[in-house]
């Protein structure tokens, strides 16, 4: 999805041992070619926006949770992160969730903010938002299509949901409240209930030319398949060549 920041990118450290040489020079070249999409900010699409439509038009507040020190600094530090990638900004609202902070399954210590996701509660919210009708793909299908495939390629999208611009008229619904202060997304955050519709929805536009071809995609997962390696990294220019000429 296309970036308005410009930054300096590093190239990933991909494991080729498993490949012959002509076949991990293709891959680092495609990879090469295509370094401007990796990046560790995410990007800013503007093909759909989220909306939250109430069933009421009574505010929902709620106070902030009680963290300890450790968790309160780390909150702190996403808050900072956030507002300098212009993820969120302050705001003065009638709507306010408390903030979550749930542990990933990964190796950084509890101190480390790597250790922990930024969620809102938003479960207040989501009991006056009317729910999206949108499709989201059958994993069981998924799983039925790639069973004959002798090689995949995945994909993943960095912060896939804060790639998705917020309508304007919706962002201070989506405020949270912290000891700090009051803020809200400009795009979209975890937690909301039609946030998976949209995101999905943004996918389908994006990939659909080459979707039901060699390409599935269940939300910011995209897999590539096919028969031979060769066939995969035509495919992975395309979808690569794509994604860049079109967000």
């Amino acid at each position: 999805m296309q970036r308005r920041v410009v930054e300096p990118v590093k190239e990933p450290e991909l494991d080729l041992s498993h490949l012959t040489l002509e076949e991990s020079q293709a891959i680092q070249q495609v990879v090469s070619t295509f370094s401007n999409l990796f990046s560790e900010r995410p990007g800013n699409c503007q093909i759909v926006t989220h909306d939250i439509q109430l069933t009421c038009n009574k505010p929902c507040k709620a106070k902030p949770y009680r963290y300890d020190k450790q968790k309160e600094l780390i909150i702190e530090e996403h808050i900072n992160e956030m507002l300098q990638n212009q993820i969120i900004s302050p705001i003065n609202s009638d709507y306010a969730s408390p903030v979550v902070l749930c542990r990933k399954k990964n190796d950084f210590p509890p101190s480390d903010k790597k250790a922990w996701r930024f969620a809102i509660d938003y479960r207040k919210l989501n009991s006056i938002t009317k729910f999206p009708v949108y499709p989201l793909p059958v994993i069981e299908e998924i799983i039925r299509k790639i069973k004959s495939t002798r090689y995949m390629t995945t994909l993943d999208l960095t912060s896939g949901y804060y790639q998705i611009a917020m309508k304007p008229e919706d962002i201070h619904k989506t405020a949270f409240i912290t000891k700090s202060g009051t803020y809200a997304f400009l795009r979209m955050p975890f937690g909301l209930c039609g946030a998976p519709s949209t995101f999905q929805r943004a996918m389908d536009i994006v990939l659909k030319p080459v979707l039901g071809k060699s390409t599935l995609i269940y939300l910011d997962d995209i897999i590539i398949t096919n028969p031979g390696r060769k066939k995969t990294l035509n495919d992975k220019r395309q979808q690569r060549g794509f994604s860049t000429k079109k967000l």
